[in-house]
């Protein structure tokens, strides 16, 4: 029997479609996958599928984080802000699924945001975060940022 070779794979709703050719034939099979199974770039429906859209920012943050029974923090770059969550550059190893606590001054504001995220994806040291339990202020504060953003693109 000949060796199987993945040449192509799609990602659908929840399925990967995995493509595959060996000696003998072509094949289609089919997987049901859960979204961590699968890198950032595969999980990135676009535009289109977002709940809110994203808008392009550059800020400093500080990230607060449970690290083997004790706080630890790290500093990074915020370079994505959504009214759900931001999208991050942090160089240190956070696990997807910790919440984490994040400060940081928005473009359009003059008081330092401290929220409540968790780590939804990571790719290297990109990390995708969603908020949580958001206040209404500052749940006004992230809106305003994003439309200000908006009038700069």
């Amino acid at each position: 029997m000949g060796s199987l070779i993945v040449y192509k794979s799609t990602y659908v709703g929840s399925t990967v479609e995995v493509f595959t050719q060996n000696a003998e034939d072509h094949s289609r099979q089919t997987k049901e996958i859960t979204p961590l199974e699968l890198p950032m770039s595969q999980l990135d429906p676009g535009p289109a599928a977002r709940r809110w859209s994203r808008h392009k920012i550059d800020v400093r943050l500080k990230v607060s984080f449970p690290n083997e029974g004790k706080n630890d923090f790290a500093f990074g770059r915020a370079n994505s802000l959504s009214r759900g969550g931001i999208g991050a550059y942090i160089p240190c190893s956070i696990p997807v699924g910790t919440a984490v606590r994040l400060e940081l001054t928005f473009p359009y504001s003059s008081t330092e945001a401290k929220l409540e995220a968790v780590i939804r994806t990571c790719e290297g040291f990109r990390y995708g975060l969603e908020f949580t339990r958001v206040s209404d202020a500052m749940q006004e504060m992230i809106v305003k940022n994003c439309n200000g953003t908006e009038l700069l693109q």
